[in-house]
Parts: C-alpha cells; structure tokens; sequence
C-alpha cells in the first residue's frame, strides 16, 4: 500500500513518482564502491511484485488507488514499466529475470501505448533489448486475489480478466478531490468495482470517466441525491464510522466485506471471488431519507451487442430502459451478469466533458454509447438484499451453455452473516 495525502491510496500516482525516482538513483550506484547496501534497498522489487504488478491489468493501472486522477490509466501503467527498466542493474539476477518477464508482456498486451515513443532514449535501448532477447519469455499467467487490508483495496486477476474493489472505512477517505480534480468521485470509494477483459480496452479509455454517469459507479448502492462537484480540501474529505472493512485472501481466492454507512442510508456488502466468476451479495440495505436506494452492477462504455438471456432464449437488447425478469441474465463485452431478482438495464448515449470531472481541462465534449445495469430498492427499504454473480470472458454461446447448468444458492443465515453455495 501506498498511502498519502493523509489518508489516500496512490499506488499509481504519488506511489508511482517515488518508485520511478528510486530506481535510477539504485542503479546508478549499483556494482560501485558506492553501492547501496541497506537491507531496505531490497524492498524496490517488493514494490514491483507487491505495490503495481497485481494492480495492472493489460498496461492499464486501476483507478482506485490514482487518488483524484481518474484518467491515464494506461500512461500509469507505462510508468511503472519505466520505474521496472530504471531499477533493473539494482537487482539480484532472480529478480531482474522476472521483472524483464513482467515488462515484456506488458509491452506485448498493451496495444494501446507505443512504449517506442512513450519512454526516454536510455529506457528504449534498454526495452529493446529485452524485447529481441528470446531468452526473456513474457509472464505466461498471472493470478492472483491480493487484499490491500490498509487501504481498503481488494485486487482479483485471471489471464482472462482483472477486477478490483475499492472500499474505504473510519481508516480510509472515500475519494480524493482537491484542485478541481475529480470532482465527481463521490462514490470511488463506496465499494466501487472495476472490470477489465482480455483483449478490450474500451473501458480503460480516458474516455470511461468522461462519459459515465457518476451516481452509477459499479458495486456501489447509493441513494438518489443530487450532489455537487466541487473541490474537498484536504482533511475534510467523507470518513466513515464504520471499521468493519476488508477481505481475506488465501492468495489465489478471496472474499471482501464491506459495512456501508452514509448520508442516513447503510448495507452490508460483500464480493467471494473465484476463477471465472464473482458473486455479490448484499443485505441490511436501509434508509432513512425520501430518495430512491439503487445498486449498481455494472456501467461502461457500450461495446458491441447486449444480449438478454430467459428461459425462453435469448434476444438482443434495444436502446432505452427496460426491466430484466428475476432467473435471467444479460450479457455483454465478454462478461454476463445472472440475478434471481429483477435487474434495471439501460442502454442510452450519454455526453460528457472533461471540465466536470477535471476543472482545469477545457477539452469539448464527447458522446459515448452507455451500458448501466443495477436493481432498484426503492424508497426507505428495510433490510434490503441483494444477490447477483458475474462471469467473465465468456463468450454468448458459452455463457447460455452455462447458464443452463449453473445455479448458485445463496443464503443469508444472519443479518450480518453471507454466504454462498458456490464451491472452489
């Protein structure tokens, strides 16, 4: 964990500036009389390992932990490629073989960035280097469930897909906005999640947080207020009373917590992740105010069909609102989403400008085609639940094959006890 700013995650921010600093300043000591032999020097490849490669997902760098920076995603993740090439001559051969495996697929799967241009001369001739010695063979799988219990950070990657949960407590702010940065991150950290598959980068586009609608973040349950985009300064950011937030990993699967109060409205959430799926759970979803309680599944950017799956067949979507019975799912941009109770789909052109999000960017606007899924609790709920799994990189096909042959019982034995049937 890399915290700043009193009480922010900057793994990819602050936390990136400090590791591409260090790297440089080892190496170049590095097989020197000057060499630096504090023990602690040995913690920049736990950084590597521990700090940015479980939170990189095809070059892109997760949101959560980028404080008030909700855009360049994938410029953080070519900055840690340049802080692994800056410190390679400072490690042990072990970690330097490893680290040069970590560049190289990252080099390889993120199409988005030419690293060519993007790096500086001496990083290039490095990089280039790595990529035509054959001896160096990209990281073939990577997977991993990694809970950052200090920051509230839950991390879940596969080869096929990553996501990440982004919590926060009476330790951790709720989101970080000063200097007309994010200013409509009110709900980043209010069990956020956020999706990424292989081979799509749509949705770790700068063009996501343009055109979203900011009181639709997934994984959030939130009420319907109106809420002002503005600069926090720091120390008076939202912090919870609420300390019972977190997760336990066995380093491969993991479940995540998260007890949810705000604003008069409160829930018990939780997420057990496995390897092709996730499953959510939420209950005790009360509220005290005149305004409607919602959950978001999921939103992002519209890319390619939304297709509707019931017991009758499937069928694609059409623009607009519409209701989606209880026992059916909908799928979309290699991921599906199954509920026993009805799900709210919405599929709408939305139009966004840098300016709301970040004050200092006067780019024009732009439209997006949306996807928002979620369930509606209605007003003043009491004891409200929730229940929904996500299967990822599935195709149609294969998501109706599973569909048939896949229920997953969930019981809520206790107020605030959740379980699932689901097996590893």
């Amino acid at each position: 964990s890399y915290i700043y700013h009193t009480l922010h995650p900057m793994n990819g921010t602050y936390g990136m500036s400090q590791f591409t600093a260090t790297g440089p300043f080892l190496s170049l000591f590095a097989g020197t009389a000057f060499e630096i032999t504090n023990p602690q020097a040995d913690n920049v490849a736990d950084w590597i390992y521990n700090a940015f490669e479980p939170l990189i997902y095809q070059g892109a760098m997760f949101r959560m932990v980028k404080g008030r920076d909700p855009s360049g995603e994938h410029s953080s993740g070519t900055s840690a490629v340049n802080g692994m090439i800056a410190v390679l001559d400072a490690l042990s051969p072990e970690d330097q073989a490893n680290v040069k495996s970590i560049i190289k697929k990252q080099v390889l799967t993120d199409t988005t960035v030419n690293f060519y241009t993007a790096l500086g001369l001496t990083q290039v001739i490095e990089l280039t280097k790595i990529m035509e010695d054959d001896s160096v063979q990209p990281k073939e799988s990577y997977q991993i469930n990694k809970v950052y219990h200090n920051e509230d950070k839950v991390m879940h990657q596969r080869d096929d897909f990553a996501m990440g949960i982004s919590m926060s407590s009476s330790r951790m702010f709720n989101y970080e906005c000063i200097n007309n940065q994010n200013m409509t991150g009110w709900y980043v950290g209010d069990g956020m999640i956020e999706y990424h598959v292989k081979g799509d980068f749509v949705q770790s586009n700068n063009a996501y947080w343009n055109s979203i609608n900011p009181y639709r973040l997934p994984g959030t349950t939130v009420d319907t207020q109106e809420r002002q985009a503005v600069t926090i300064a720091q120390g008076n950011e939202y912090l919870s009373s609420k300390d019972f937030v977190g997760g336990v990993s066995d380093g491969s699967y993991g479940a995540a917590v998260m007890d949810y109060s705000r604003d008069g409205m409160a829930a018990h959430k939780s997420w057990f992740m496995f390897d092709d799926e996730m499953i959510a759970l939420g209950n005790g979803i009360n509220s005290y105010t005149d305004m409607d309680i919602y959950t978001n599944i999921n939103q992002c950017l519209q890319n390619g069909d939304v297709v509707i799956g019931t017991a009758g067949g499937t069928a694609k979507a059409k623009a607009g609102t519409q209701e989606i019975a209880g026992g059916s799912y909908v799928w979309h941009d290699g991921i599906a989403y199954f509920s026993d109770e009805p799900m709210e789909l919405t599929l709408e052109e939305r139009t966004g400008k840098w300016s709301t999000v970040n004050g200092g960017n006067t780019t024009g606007e732009e439209t997006k085609n949306v996807f928002q899924l979620g369930q509606h609790h209605g007003v003043r709920p009491d004891n409200g639940t929730y229940s929904y799994r996500v299967l990822f990189g599935k195709t149609e096909e294969e998501t109706a094959a599973y569909a048939k042959g896949n229920q997953v019982p969930v019981s809520y034995t206790h107020l605030r006890a959740h379980e699932t049937g689901r097996n590893l």
